[in-house]
């Protein structure tokens, strides 16, 4: 008993000696002999694991400043180490995510998405993973950085393949479908056995789903058009209300198919606008059509004009069935729809949206979505340049304005 109580005091010395910083090496006795190790000896496989690893290794004083940095946040960087260290991190941290960062050193434990920015011009998203130590009294913050662009490229390419094979499905169904009509019902006229009721209804149908099929064609045509710079559009001043009702009336048959009533509030007399008419027309037309068709039978669609300081503000609200949040930062997204659902219901390739957001662009103007969600309807906005007098120069061409496109 005496001899085991002397051994465990000579454990509790030890212990309170490495503790209190009396020791300077260890001598541990194993089957190939006695070994010695230093303090500085038994740090160094953590030391060689930090530096080695694959992510970043920060300390952070507790005002931010880089007290310490591993050579792969160096290589993050673009910058030497030496070059580094003394820094503050907010240096390498954009404007944006500096809350962010304020965040990770007041907290115990933090994890947290930045943008980080290097000397050789890249951004590399990154999440900071904290813990904040207490060293001699002196508080510092540990932070591994984690590189998020390879896994934000794997996932980038993943939904670029997604809707490329979506959009290679829907295609091929727009186009198929209405084909099948106009092959079926050419092979009956040419049987020449048909009714004259019977045949006028067969042009009707043939006519319909030419139009339709033109429409999709046209569509792409156009989009085609504006992401090669190739789009002209020709601006000069339009009156307001006869571009708005013109566009009404091609629309209305749709809506009275489905009995939605459609209501205007012009608050606009003799003003015009700077825009192209075609295209001008193109916009006015994708807007109410969409309107009309997410909007259930005996629904009501309106649309309003109004100026406000030199702009006239255009809206088309429905009582449809409404836009998600989570998907209202993609509805100008080109080939986007809510989901496949969407696509197989209501058809079309989510082309008129997207082209609806580059035209209104190119005239210099802004558009934007409300929605408070499912089944709640939807308000569109265009806000367009309002004119006095004759424009000079209004031929214009997209790839002139391509940078706001």
């Amino acid at each position: 008993m005496q001899e085991l109580r002397r051994r465990l005091q000579e454990a509790e010395d030890t212990i309170d000696a490495i503790r209190n910083g009396h020791v300077e090496a260890l001598v541990v006795s194993a089957p190939e002999g006695e070994q010695v190790f230093t303090l500085r000896s038994a740090d160094q496989p953590y030391r060689l694991m930090v530096e080695q690893m694959r992510e970043g290794a920060l300390t952070l004083a507790a005002d931010g400043t880089i007290l310490y940095c591993n050579q792969r946040f160096a290589e993050l960087m673009a910058r030497p180490p030496e070059r580094i260290a003394g820094q503050p991190f907010g240096e390498f941290v954009i404007a944006e995510d500096r809350s962010v960062l304020e965040r990770v050193l007041r907290s115990e434990s933090c994890r947290a998405e930045v943008q980080l920015f290097s000397d050789s011009g890249a951004m590399n998203p990154v999440q900071l993973s904290s813990i904040a130590l207490s060293i001699d009294g002196v508080r510092t913050v540990a932070v591994v950085v984690t590189d998020l662009t390879p896994e934000r490229t794997e996932r980038g390419l993943r939904e670029s393949n997604r809707f490329k094979d979506e959009l290679l499905a829907t295609l091929s169904h727009e186009l198929r479908t209405p084909l099948n009509v106009i092959l079926g019902w050419t092979r009956m006229l040419l049987t020449n056995q048909l009714s004259d009721t019977a045949r006028r209804h067969a042009l009707e149908l043939i006519d319909r789903n030419a139009q339709a099929q033109a429409q999709l064609v046209n569509d792409l045509v156009d989009m085609s058009r504006m992401t090669t710079g190739k789009l002209k559009v020709e601006l000069e001043p339009l009156p307001v209300i006869p571009a708005l009702e013109a566009a009404l009336g091609s629309v209305r048959p749709a809506a009275e198919a489905k009995n939605i009533a459609i209501h205007t509030s012009w608050h606009v007399r003799d003003e015009s606008v700077l825009a192209d008419a075609t295209r001008l027309q193109q916009i006015l037309w994708n807007l109410l059509s969409n309107a009309v068709k997410f909007t259930p039978n005996d629904g009501h669609v309106s649309m309003s004009a109004s100026q406000e300081d030199r702009r006239i503000r255009i809206e088309v609200t429905d009582s449809g069935i409404g836009i998600d949040p989570a998907f209202l930062p993609h509805v100008f997204d080109r080939f986007r729809q809510a989901d496949s659902a969407t696509t197989r219901r209501y058809g079309g390739l989510g082309l008129g949206l997207a082209i609806v957001h580059d035209l209104v662009l190119l005239h210099g103007g802004d558009v934007a979505v409300h929605s408070r969600g499912i089944d709640q309807g939807a308000t569109f906005v265009v806000m367009l340049r309002a004119v006095d007098g004759p424009v000079a120069d209004a031929d214009r061409r997209v790839d002139e304005v391509t940078r706001d496109v």
